[in-house]
């Protein structure tokens, strides 16, 4: 062992190969963890920038960030040279490769769906990883065993350079609290940004909205940050290199850019209202500048140090837009060159204001296009804040100006929040190409209307696009379920296989099935069968609810819908179950908190406002009853339960 690590760390490579070979190893674990999920092909998932964010840069930067803070560590616990650990740490990285292997055994195919943890506010959660005994939402199995082979090679190696027991014993929980850091990190980030007293946008709209079109770009984007400042320490740490002092002209290229970006988004003002709200946008901006900042500082160096600066910004820059990409790359080919500064200086104009108007960076010298890019960007941000009717009217603008079917789907999707199906139908039905979210948002409201037939036959001509074929053909299995075709969704249930479904989803539709025909004994067996095969099946588990709850179980209902929620803690449905049953045991404080939950996870949700209506007239409040059955009526003027409720309390108009 000895030998080896000695030839490991005085084998010779270039920064660069070093990195491409660290990027090799993040992209294998990233394409094998998604492919083997099963309802994903090959790791990209139908909405093309998500994915390309997601596959390429969130994950990489998370896990450059990882290995620049881990190189940080052992550098201040062992003192080696940067160059050994650097060799030493990038072949360690291997065991990220284990992860998708071992969940794809213990999952039978299903995959385990990770996510980011919460947030700081989940730090008291920081010592549940080692209760072996507890599967926990924010680690799977893979992980789980990842982790502790890092803690046992940080370990190992710091003992083996200085023999030194104590600070072998802290490099264990450092490198778990490295780890868990940078899991909470994002969330954490972006709920500071949104708490900032200029903001008028929440969490989600941070992450998803403004000029930053995806939360993985936005990830993307933190992470960055994150690496510059461990690249930073690093170089500081080494003695062996310094940064270069900045001087005058350093500052130029940043400046202009900044300028070009905050005047692109001054001029969205007029409708885009969040512009400066949203501080995302200013973050991204900013990040924009220091990149350039350090693209230009490169330049001034060389050898190694040019390359470690270079690499550190070229790469995330992709995280702003391919506009803002394809200008730095011109940037550092320019700058040395004759009259390169001011070319690249012309360049940096360009990308700050590509930055907000990303492709269509001409509009900004149009009226009209100024006007449909600050609605795009402030009705997506309302979409995203569920203030429903407020997008809408923006949509309905839009689609009159551009004519463009995703304005008309969204459009579709805010008459369905608000209780509109049928509008939402003859909207979705003229549209020529309804790619994936037009296809699940006319399936969805095909069966809204109960038209299960027509929602089946949809979901399998969207199979045969190069979406989600897997997904579509259980979504119309389910849709088949709940009509009574048994044969029918076998046969799609076996087509979803030969796709890569996994095989508990089988026993979670047949479960579907008999709990429609009323047969809830037959369903909890079905149930069951998948939970054994994939315990984490929250459809299953909430299945299992429904069918207790239909036998007047409650007690056992309620406990299947706590444990669905806890795998999907967002599912606004779930809370609404668990507060039905607590309605049902008389526990209306508990019941009305559910329902509240419910509710501020999904505004438009018209029958959370029916239930809190009910709590109220449960309670003898008649007043807040009927002001709760009239905001329900106000969101779906057909909801025939909220008309009853205020019959029955004198309240209708």
């Amino acid at each position: 062992m000895k030998s080896l690590l000695e030839k490991i760390e005085d084998h010779p490579f270039s920064f660069l190969s070093g990195f491409a070979g660290l990027l090799s190893v993040i992209y294998v674990r990233n394409f094998l963890e998604s492919s083997l999920e099963g309802d994903l092909i090959l790791g990209f998932s139908p909405i093309t920038a998500n994915s390309f964010y997601s596959m390429f840069l969130h994950f990489s930067l998370f896990y450059i960030s990882l290995y620049l803070w881990f190189l940080l560590l052992l550098l201040i616990l062992t003192g080696e040279r940067i160059e050994r650990l650097a060799r030493v740490l990038l072949w360690g990285m291997g065991v990220i490769l284990i992860v998708p292997l071992i969940d794809y055994v213990l999952s039978h195919g299903a995959g385990y769906k990770l996510t980011y943890l919460k947030g700081a506010e989940e730090i008291h959660r920081i010592l549940d990883f080692f209760n072996l005994k507890r599967d926990i939402v924010q680690a799977s199995p893979g992980q789980r065993v990842e982790i502790l082979l890092a803690m046992a090679g940080a370990a190992s190696y710091v003992y083996y350079k200085r023999k030194n027991l104590f600070r072998s014993l802290l490099a264990i929980p450092l490198t778990y609290i490295l780890i868990f850091l940078h899991g909470i990190y994002p969330n954490t980030a972006a709920k500071l940004l949104a708490s900032l007293p200029t903001s008028k946008v929440s969490f989600g709209t941070v992450l998803t909205g403004g000029i930053a079109g995806t939360d993985s770009q936005n990830y993307a984007l933190l992470f960055t940050f994150s690496c510059l400042f461990a690249g930073w320490l690093i170089l500081l740490r080494s003695k062996e290199k310094k940064l270069p002092r900045p001087n005058s002209k350093a500052f130029l290229l940043p400046l202009l850019f900044s300028v070009s970006a905050l005047l692109g988004l001054l001029s969205l003002r007029g409708i885009y209202r969040l512009a400066f709200s949203n501080p995302v946008n200013v973050l991204t901006v900013f990040g924009g500048a220091l990149l350039l900042f350090i693209i230009y500082q490169s330049s001034k160096t060389r050898g190694e140090i040019r390359n470690m600066l270079a690499v550190s910004a070229l790469f995330p820059g992709i995280a702003l837009g391919p506009l803002y990409f394809l200008a730095v790359i011109l940037t550092a080919l320019l700058i040395k060159r004759r009259a390169g500064l001011l070319m690249a200086s012309l360049i940096s104009i360009f990308a700050g204001i590509g930055l907000v108007y990303g492709g269509k960076t001409h509009l900004i010298l149009s009226h009209k296009g100024r006007e449909i890019k600050a609605a795009e960007l402030m009705a997506f941000d309302l979409f995203l804040e569920k203030d429903t009717r407020e997008a809408l009217d923006l949509y309905k603008r839009l689609v009159g100006h551009t004519g463009s079917e995703k304005y008309k789907i969204r459009e579709a999707q805010c008459l369905v929040k608000l209780g509109f199906p049928h509008d939402a139908l003859s909207q979705l039905k003229s549209l020529k190409n309804p790619g994936y979210e037009g296809y699940l948002t006319l399936g969805e409201v095909y069966e809204i209307l109960d038209h299960r037939r027509e929602a089946s036959e949809l979901y399998q001509d969207a199979s045969t696009k190069p979406y989600d074929p897997a997904g579509f053909l259980i979504s119309g299995a389910r849709a088949l379920a709940r009509s009574g075709d048994k044969e029918g969704l076998l046969k799609l249930v076996k087509r979803a296989e030969r796709h890569g479904a996994p095989p508990h989803v089988r026993y979670q539709v047949l479960g579907d099935y008999y709990l429609r025909k009323g047969k809830p004994q037959r369903a909890i067996e079905e149930f069951r069968r998948a939970l054994n095969l994939y315990p984490r099946d929250k459809i299953s588990l909430a299945g299992l609810g429904y069918a207790y709850y239909s036998q007047g179980k409650i007690d056992s209902a309620l406990t299947f819908f706590e444990e669905a929620m806890i795998w999907s803690p967002r599912d606004y449905a779930v809370y609404n179950n668990i507060g039905a049953c607590e309605l049902k045991k008389g526990n209306l404080k508990k019941a009305l908190y559910n329902f509240r939950k419910s509710l501020k996870i999904n505004p438009s949700q018209y029958q959370a406002y029916f239930n809190i209506g009910l709590v109220y007239e449960m309670a003898g409040d008649t007043l807040n009853a009927v002001k709760y059955y009239k905001r329900a009526l106000d969101l779906n003027p057909f909801y025939e339960d909220a008309r009853r409720g205020l019959s029955r309390l004198g309240g209708a108009n």
